[in-house]
């Protein structure tokens, strides 16, 4: 329907599409969601008119987007982002603030090669938090990471983090069960925050988290 009155599908997943017509106002758009809603009695809504939208490269297919992982900004200025670090409970504090900046930043772009200007501000963002976690200018609150276990502690055959912190809470008097919540700090390999001090973190692994989410955002750029 959309292509049938000249739209061009951008992208889609399972409930939600994209479309793009030159020139296109909100009521055009509005418009075309009416009639899709009466030409197959589905209710639509009408989510807003993007300023740009980036969609994120499947690793293992370079040619296709991941379904639901994308990042962009509307017209009013609202930030939407799904599927990325930002939007994980795993990640640390520090990592969905240095990402979410990033993306305010990029929001204030209009153009392609604004984008690019914004990107290069990105990069700076991104050495702010590096020195900062370098330095020591962080707290524990900053780098807890939440996880959910699967299973027992003692039934995990591979040392994941979550489940080492869980065996350790148990040391100091702390039962665990399956479909808890852990929340621990990256040491030597992971240590409850209910025991653990600032000083203790791993600042590689760290410097590590930070930079992949820096490439999620900016990576992308590089073909804008």
């Amino acid at each position: 329907i959309a292509e049938e009155t000249g739209f061009k599908v951008i992208h889609g997943i399972v409930d939600s599409l994209w479309v793009h017509k030159d020139g296109a106002s909100d009521e055009d758009y509005q418009a075309l969601a009416k009639r899709i809603e009466e030409d197959l009695g589905l209710p639509v809504s009408y989510e807003g008119r993007y300023k740009w939208i980036a969609f994120l490269l499947s690793k293992t297919n370079p040619e296709k987007p991941v379904n639901n992982r994308y990042f962009g900004v509307f017209t009013d200025g609202r930030i939407k982002y799904r599927g990325i670090e930002a939007r994980r409970r795993d990640t640390p504090k520090m990592v969905k603030d240095m990402q979410l900046e990033m993306i305010r930043k990029l929001a204030e772009a209009n153009a392609p090669a604004e984008l690019q200007e914004k990107a290069l501000e990105c990069l700076e963002i991104y050495r702010k938090y590096t020195k900062k976690l370098i330095l020591g200018e962080v707290s524990v609150k900053d780098l807890a990471i939440t996880q959910v276990l699967s299973m027992s502690p003692e039934d995990y055959s591979v040392k994941v983090r979550h489940a080492v912190a869980a065996k350790k809470l148990e040391t100091i008097g702390i039962k665990t069960e399956p479909g808890q919540a852990v929340t621990y700090i990256i040491t030597k390999t992971a240590t409850p925050i209910q025991s653990c001090s600032r000083d203790e973190y791993n600042l590689d692994e760290y410097l590590k988290l930070l930079r992949k989410a820096m490439n999620t955002i900016i990576a992308y750029l590089n073909g804008v």
